[in-house]
């Protein structure tokens, strides 16, 4: 179980970043990371930085493919309460 709080905050970084299309700086994040969960000890950053950077371009992906492809109103132009 110590890695689920790691894969949680993974999947939290990755939806913010995808659906707001910022990127994502997988290494720097993975340090960030790896350093607020000191019970993931195991885990390497270089394989941290991967599953960001996979489930980033997944989500991204997603994220365009859902978009309306012309002419449609995105949801950057409806004004957010």
């Amino acid at each position: 179980m110590p890695k689920l709080p790691l894969a949680v905050d993974i999947a939290t970084l990755v939806e913010k970043k995808a659906k707001s299309r910022q990127a994502l700086d997988a290494d720097a994040s993975a340090e960030r990371l790896l350093a607020k969960h000191p019970e993931a000890s195991g885990i390497s950053q270089a394989d941290v930085a991967d599953v960001l950077q996979e489930e980033y371009e997944l989500a991204a992906d997603e994220n365009r493919s859902a978009a309306p492809e012309s002419g449609g109103t995105t949801s950057e132009s409806i004004p957010q309460d």
